[in-house]
């Protein structure tokens, strides 16, 4: 990644900012580069450090922490959002939920299309890989959940995420992420046993055996050497078998590009870098807009775009604007730069 830490000043502490993309190989070796830098501005004050941005697991927070405090003996405090296990996900489902505004969505949501909304949000419908939910309150969706859902995102760790399938790499409650891991969801899910009912046996027809007497014997014979013919239909000649219609040619089905493969297809686009990360892989592709000067970065997971970035944050605007484009983050919306 180009960039993967940064540092600003402030009056009365120094943020380092990770970028989410990072890898912890990345942000590590960055670190190890930028604190040495950093330990001049130094002398007598203890300026506190905060570091901010990616989520950190609690072995890399110490990682993190000996490097800065190898070189500079301050406190250092991280503001990133936590890790929480699956079990703690579960545990607001046993409290009562609070009533709220809701609103609701009818129909699948499709890569690039983002849904806000300060109340409670139900989707009927699925939410797919590069599609955004963020409600202030609750998200209730009623299909599979492939994209990113953000509840109680202004603040309310109790809202609830329910959905009729997990299948996201993270979801969000308030400043609380959750990755999700494939055996985690697989353990869930209920398999069906469907048994098919064995077909009845078809009785034997007996033959009636007729006891006839000999008088009746020779009553029906008789019919079978009768010799008036023109009584007995003639059998009809055999008809010749209908030849089966060719084959009608299969039609070639136009292969579904990903957003990855539409991406590179432009040829303005660059890859960055790559990660795996819990079965997902993740990759990093830079664009510098030749209008504003202005270079972004779109983060993609499993081939689908997540989202958009930048250094400067008036960068995705400035160039929506001067490639006149809606202001949605979109994957048609950055075909069109």
């Amino acid at each position: 990644m180009r960039n993967p830490v940064g540092i600003s000043m402030k009056k009365d502490e120094i943020i380092i900012r990770i970028s989410e993309g990072a890898t912890q190989k990345e942000t590590v070796e960055c670190l190890n580069k930028k604190i040495p830098a950093l330990k001049k501005l130094y002398k007598s004050e203890k300026t506190p450090i905060c570091v901010v941005g990616k989520v950190l697991k609690n072995k890399e927070i110490e990682e993190i922490r000996k490097i800065i405090n190898k070189d500079i003996d301050v406190e250092v405090t991280f503001d990133s959002p936590k890790v929480l296990g699956l079990h703690g996900i579960k545990r607001v489902f046993e409290k009562e939920i609070e009533n709220s505004e809701t609103k609701f969505y009818k129909g699948n949501m499709r890569s690039g299309q983002k849904i806000e909304f300060e109340g409670s949000l139900v989707i009927l419908g699925d939410v797919n890989g590069g599609a955004e939910v963020i409600a202030g309150e609750n998200i209730v969706v009623l299909g599979h959940l492939r994209g990113l859902a953000h509840a109680g995102a202004k603040g309310n760790k109790k809202a609830i995420i329910a959905a009729q399938k997990l299948d996201c790499p993270q979801i969000r409650i308030s400043n609380i992420v959750k990755e999700i891991e494939k055996e985690e969801t697989e353990a869930e899910q209920k398999s069906e046993t469907v048994e098919l009912a064995q077909p009845e046996e078809t009785p034997h027809r007996e033959e009636a055996v007729s006891e006839n007497t000999g008088n009746d014997a020779e009553e029906e014979k008789e019919p079978e050497v009768a010799e008036d013919t023109a009584s007995e239909p003639e059998e009809a000649p055999a008809s010749e078998p209908t030849p089966e219609p060719a084959p009608a040619p299969e039609t070639e089905v136009a292969p579904t590009l990903t957003d990855e493969e539409r991406l590179v297809a432009t040829g303005k686009w660059e890859k960055t870098s790559e990660s795996s990360r819990r079965g997902h892989t993740y990759k990093h592709y830079t664009y510098t807009d030749s209008i504003t000067g202005y270079t972004i970065d779109a983060v993609l997971v499993d081939g689908t775009l997540q989202h958009v970035d930048s250094d400067k944050s008036e960068a995705v605007g400035a160039i929506m604007d001067a490639h006149g484009t809606s202001h949605t983050v979109s994957i048609d919306t950055l075909l069109a730069f």
